[in-house]
């Protein structure tokens, strides 16, 4: 009777902790789906800010230059480059709410700080001498001063979104990469809330802990 009761308690036993083990990793299975198409999506979000900073500043270059251009020479194009302009200078204006929240919640708020400031105030400095070259009743030629000044915040705003964008497209491989072949959290550097106890309990009775580290999925 003893015997029979052992096998009972013990089959009992077995089958909740199976069940609970089953349960665990159908939870962490999920959760690790989640946090995989998560992270997929913010790829997506990244790429898609690029471009949309990539489009809109393009614009705004290619167009201020024409009327810059039409401008210095008198060109009889030029009513047609400035309605082109003053297009492009409100598609920005439109779209910087959009890009400056985009920029905090995917990179951080002092990037998209850094990006008004290397970007957008460039864009309005620009703005202004193709004010003052419009204030008249007749549009006066751009003199030597400020074309230079305004190729040079031209040049600048070209080199800053180059960067800006090509550390966007840095952190999407990263998130890829991690996707990929998992987080790599060095012992040395590691927050102990990160580890499990298992890993904890592996720490102590690691000999060079430098090179040491664990996996995580990403």
């Amino acid at each position: 009777m003893q015997a029979i009761l052992s096998v009972i308690i013990g089959g009992a036993i077995t089958a909740i902790l199976g069940n609970w083990l089953v349960q665990r990793w159908q939870q962490n299975n999920w959760s690790l789906q989640q946090r995989q198409s998560l992270k997929t999506a913010e790829i997506e979000e990244i790429k898609r800010l690029a471009a949309d900073i990539h489009s809109h500043t393009s614009q705004r270059i290619i167009h201020t230059r024409l009327v810059f251009s039409d401008l210095k020479e008198g060109s009889p194009r030029l009513q047609k480059s400035l309605e082109d302009y003053r297009g492009s200078v409100l598609e920005w204006n439109k779209s910087l709410g959009r890009l400056f929240s985009s920029i905090s919640l995917l990179k951080s708020y002092s990037d998209s700080v850094y990006f008004e400031r290397a970007v957008h105030k460039r864009f309005y400095k620009t703005s202004q001498i193709v004010d003052a070259c419009l204030r008249t009743q007749n549009p006066r030629p751009i003199g030597p001063y400020e074309e230079e000044r305004v190729s040079k915040n031209l040049a600048q705003i070209h080199g800053e979104v180059l960067d800006f964008n090509r550390d966007l497209l840095r952190q999407t491989l990263e998130i890829r990469k991690n996707l990929l072949e998992g987080r790599r959290i060095d012992y040395l550097d590691a927050d102990f809330e990160e580890l499990t106890t298992l890993e904890l309990i592996r720490l102590l009775f690691t000999k060079d802990v430098n090179s040491s580290y664990v996996t995580r999925p990403f």
